[in-house]
């Protein structure tokens, strides 16, 4: 769009925006439902990020116009990366909850060293993973059952151990 595209409309809700940004959750800034799947997030932060990416608004001189179109555009990047993790808008849903319209430095953290620790944790876990799926190569497919069932007591929120378990169930030795 050329510069003269955008009228003083566009710049008034984007001042707008920025004021009551502070207040708005991360759905109202994305207008989504509180249940809206992960498509539909997506498609309505690239609907607006498309509209007030810095770049296109390049030839923009006002350093207030300019302040605010970078505030929300970053508003709306991080509205989206937390919406589109199920594990981050789970963490956010229980802080809205709380009142709070932005997720913490705490749960971001929390999240990031989840991502970072091995599945499963405990050596235990792995060994009995391990096994189960030497016997699930195997075919012993009631052996791999019972390994990965003491690994899933011991590691009860394991993803890993889970997949394990469901791809021993389907009788294949892929846990994908």
């Amino acid at each position: 769009m050329s510069p003269t595209s955008y009228t003083e409309a566009f710049w008034t809700r984007i001042a707008a925006l920025s004021q009551t940004l502070d207040r708005m959750t991360y759905y109202n800034l994305l207008d989504v439902p509180m249940d809206a799947p992960r498509k539909v997030v997506e498609a309505a932060y690239y609907r607006r990020a498309r509209n007030i990416h810095p770049d296109r608004h390049a030839y923009e001189r006002d350093p207030q116009r300019r302040r605010d179109l970078v505030r929300l555009y970053a508003r709306f990047g991080e509205a989206f990366r937390i919406l589109r993790d199920p594990e981050l808008r789970k963490a956010y849903d229980a802080e809205l909850a709380e009142g709070r319209v932005r997720l913490s430095n705490q749960a971001h953290n929390a999240h990031r060293l989840a991502q970072q620790a091995p599945d499963p944790r405990t050596e235990s876990a792995r060994k009995l993973l391990g096994r189960g799926y030497e016997m699930m190569r195997a075919g012993n497919y009631s052996g791999a059952a019972a390994q990965l069932r003491l690994a899933a007591q011991l590691e009860p929120d394991s993803k890993v151990i889970a997949r394990a378990v469901e791809a021993c169930s389907r009788g294949t030795d892929s846990p994908g």
